[in-house]
């Protein structure tokens, strides 16, 4: 995305705790993703840049992440 003059930047992890109904057999897992757009230079960026990174850029990638973490999940629950 440099041609954009904006990058992306994520802060994702998960964190498991056991479950309180049956914590020997069972624990809950919650993931967290942030998402954000960043200039690449001091340079202004315009407004059509922002856009492009919300609409197009951080929804596919906000997609990707959500498969991920959906697949993680089912992986564990094998």
């Amino acid at each position: 995305m440099t041609t954009r003059n904006v990058r992306l930047r994520s802060l994702a992890y998960a964190v498991f705790t056991p479950s309180k109904i049956d914590p020997s057999q069972a624990c809950i897992m919650y993931t967290f993703l942030k998402l954000y757009v960043e200039p690449t230079s001091y340079e202004s960026v315009s407004r059509d840049d922002i856009r492009y990174a919300h609409e197009v850029v951080m929804s596919a990638f906000g997609r990707l992440m959500r498969t991920f973490w959906q697949n993680h999940q089912n992986r564990l629950l094998e």
